[in-house]
């Protein structure tokens, strides 16, 4: 295991003075900077105090905890909004702010991806570091949850990511409508993009008074979390910001939609709504919110000042109501030409070659539609197959009206019926289940896999194609099934049960445990040894990627595989028990039928 060596000492006497300019610094500065500056502000030089538990930024003192071997800030507030608006800095305070607990989740409803909370000052983020202050690299927590749920709280516990030598930060951010509501008369609504993009101009601020080094930042995040940080990499207001990037299962809906078609919009052909932000999402809730609302919201009233007005829950009632009625999984954030932040898509932004050049490691799970096919059949479908199939089907991919979902459904029934013939193993588990759920397997597994290929895998492989040309890019491939009994058990313990119904494997999100949980958490879950080798590989390749920009060891350590740079026709790391190994590109796009969705069957 590679031991971070701090780049620097600092004299007492050069301790002394700055801790004299940062108890200066705390009294006189005040919150600063918007959403949408692209340079980073310079970094102050502060340094910790006698007290390590004491860290002295900006905005002034904060006092920590020692926790689990760490010293652990919980609940900083980086950021002020005002709804609807771009956030600022937090605002400077006097003494010393004592921290034991975290912040409340920001403003969302109750969904799969987090319970419901009605906090809108919500911009806090938490620093977990090791016991020695000293100058170590710098990893950013973006949380995932659709842009919808979640937080960066308790649910994420990077004891053995610090064990290795890095700083975590974790961070809250606005969601749902309140986060990215896309409508051209809210200017750049992205607003949860840029509480991230502040929370990083904390960081070069405020982290070295942490031990952090503000040169050597990584941001990190899955699903929408890793949309995120795709996002950040194509975002010019990022630039400098950050320094490594690693993208978990964020590669889908990398072609986002504009905030707004220049041209007029007409439907689309299957009778939905054309496909822009604003007319698809921006402008229903906002009209459902005027409906609800008609004293505060009349048709005369700014939409600003009218979602200014009203109480929370009417907006997170109009959202709910909205995207339920549409079959709207996520509100998705949208490119607007105007917009320093996010001016094009992900995969425009990559093909240009005009984006933030930094290392990349990114990759995707073999079973990332497992989860959603559980979360799915919750509604009942399945008990309708084979009547209900092809229209779920064609609700799933509408997205794109050119495609022919009813050869779509067909091919992935086969496909689906072909790979369970060929798997003894989930044979042998549906064995187990009754003849109902023997009989609607393999609809719900065609989902799951249309899921996985075309939503998350396929556009995996062509970001790997975009990046690997222009950046240092390293590609994964998650892929130990047996990693569902570990999630399951640390979800079920912490009060979240996963049913049993379909065969789970490599699903979406299942690796999270392997990097950001505790070893006592892990164990829940009763990993093999095998299980918990490759945990501990993973942890030392995030790891030495956030140090050096390259997960491999640099101290000539053979004990785990050689991560070969990605190249097309190349490698990629296939991370599973026994051991994780490089294997061929082209396996992983074999087994992901990347082909077909190069040319898929058009109407």
């Amino acid at each position: 295991m590679d031991v971070f060596t701090p780049r620097s000492t600092v004299t007492p006497l050069r301790m002394l003075s700055l801790s004299i300019a940062g108890i200066l610094l705390a009294g006189c500065l005040g919150g600063g900077g918007g959403g949408s500056s692209s340079a980073p502000p310079s970094p102050p030089e502060v340094t910790e105090p006698s007290d390590p538990l004491i860290a002295i930024t900006t905005l002034g003192a904060f006092k920590g905890l020692s926790e689990n071997g760490m010293r652990v800030f919980k609940g900083i507030r980086y950021g002020e909004a005002q709804r609807f608006s771009a956030p600022t800095l937090a605002t400077a305070h006097e003494g010393v702010i004592e921290l034991d607990d975290f912040a409340d989740a920001c403003a969302q409803p109750d969904t799969t991806f987090g319970n419901a909370s009605a906090t809108e000052n919500c911009l806090f983020l938490n620093v977990y570091a090791p016991e020695q202050p000293a100058d170590y690299p710098v990893m950013l927590w973006i949380h995932g949850g659709a842009l919808l749920g979640g937080d960066g709280g308790a649910d994420w516990q990077p004891d053995r990511l610090v064990d290795q030598g890095v700083v975590v930060v974790t961070i809250n951010y606005r969601l749902g409508s309140l986060g990215f509501l896309p409508h051209s008369e809210l200017g750049d609504s992205n607003f949860g993009f840029q509480d991230q993009q502040l929370a990083m101009r904390w960081v070069q601020e405020n982290i070295a008074a942490f031990g952090g080094d503000p040169d050597n930042v990584t941001l990190f995040g899955e699903s929408a979390g890793g949309h995120s940080v795709m996002s950040h990499i194509v975002s010019p207001s990022a630039a400098g910001l950050f320094h490594r990037a690693i993208v978990q299962s964020g590669s889908y809906n990398g072609n986002q939609i504009p905030l707004k078609l220049l041209a007029p919009v007409t439907p689309e052909d299957n009778g939905g709504p054309a496909f822009d932000g604003e007319t698809r999402i921006g402008q229903p809730i906002a009209q459902r919110v005027r409906e609800k609302s008609p004293a505060l919201c009349g048709e005369a009233v700014a939409l600003l000042d009218c979602l200014q007005a009203v109480d929370l829950d009417t907006i997170l009632t109009a959202q709910t109501e909205v995207l339920a009625e549409r079959q709207i999984e996520s509100i998705l954030p949208a490119f607007d030409p105007d917009s320093t932040l996010l001016p094009r898509s992900i995969n425009n932004g990559l093909a240009s070659g005009d984006f933030n050049k930094v290392p990349v490691l990114i990759g995707s799970n073999l079973d990332e539609g497992d989860l959603f096919m559980l979360i799915s059949s919750a509604s009942g479908w399945t008990s309708g197959v084979p009547g209900t199939y092809r229209n779920v089907i064609a609700n799933l991919i509408k997205e794109n009206s050119q495609l022919d979902s009813v050869a779509i459904a067909d091919a992935y029934l086969q496909r689906a019926r072909d790979l369970i013939a060929a798997d003894p193993v989930r044979q042998a588990d549906l064995s187990t289940r009754s003849f109902g759920i023997q009989f609607v397997y393999p609809y719900a597994y065609a989902y799951s896999l249309i899921v996985t290929d075309w939503r998350f895998n396929c556009p995996n492989n062509s970001q790997w194609s975009l990046l690997q040309d222009e950046v240092d890019t390293y590609g994964y491939w998650f892929s130990d099934r047996d990693s569902v009994n570990i999630y399951r058990a640390i979800r079920l313990d912490a009060g979240v049960d996963i049913p049993d119904v379909f065969p789970l494997g490599a699903s979406h999100a299942f690796e999270l445990p392997y990097l950001l949980n505790r070893q006592d958490s892990f164990d829940l879950g009763e990993p093999s040894e095998a299980q918990q080798t490759l945990s501990e590989q993973m942890l030392g390749y995030w790891a030495n990627f956030a140090k050096y920009g390259d997960p491999n060891s640099t101290d000539g350590n053979t004990e785990t595989a050689e991560w070969p740079r990605y190249s097309e026709g190349g490698s990629i790391m296939r991370l599973d028990t026994p051991n994780a190994s490089a294997v061929p590109v082209a396996d992983f796009r074999v087994q992901h039928n990347c082909g077909f969705w190069e040319a898929p069957p058009l109407l």
